[in-house]
């Protein structure tokens, strides 16, 4: 369900902001230090994530583009 959450947000901020290329931060933590999670929390290591949002694909072609992005 996280690839439709973002390849939805990301139709939506491609339109809303009239881009083709779209960028999302996504948090990704991997963090093995005591006490780290509570005082720094999740947004420490973004990842970015960018697709190009083409109007003449499918869904299903946007779709699968964003799930390889991910």
């Amino acid at each position: 369900t996280y690839v439709y959450t973002v390849a939805t947000m990301k139709l939506v901020l491609a339109r809303y902001a009239n881009q083709r290329e779209v960028l999302i931060g996504a948090p990704f933590a991997n963090r093995n230090w005591p006490g780290f999670h509570d005082t720094i929390g999740m947004f420490v290591n973004p990842v970015a994530l960018r697709d190009d949002v083409d109007q003449s694909r499918s869904w299903a072609e946007f779709l699968a583009q964003v799930r390889d992005t991910v």
